[in-house]
């Protein structure tokens, strides 16, 4: 499966899709950087308020800034 996503992502943006990142193994927070860029640090603050226990974090995640 992943030599066909693999595959298949030549066909891509190359932009991340954050409800299937295609690995089992990866941190909570993997693909987060990429796919929201610039705005990552400005989330993580708007989760600190709102969220500051984290208990969101079930797909990729954005940790609550300190």
């Amino acid at each position: 499966m992943r030599s066909r996503w693999e595959g298949a992502g030549k066909h891509g943006t190359g932009a991340v899709y954050l409800n299937f990142t295609g690995r089992d193994d990866e941190p909570p927070a993997a693909g987060t950087d990429t796919a929201f860029g610039r705005n990552l640090f400005r989330l993580g603050r708007v989760k600190a308020k709102y969220d500051p226990t984290n208990l969101f974090q079930v797909n990729n995640n954005v940790v609550p800034a300190s």
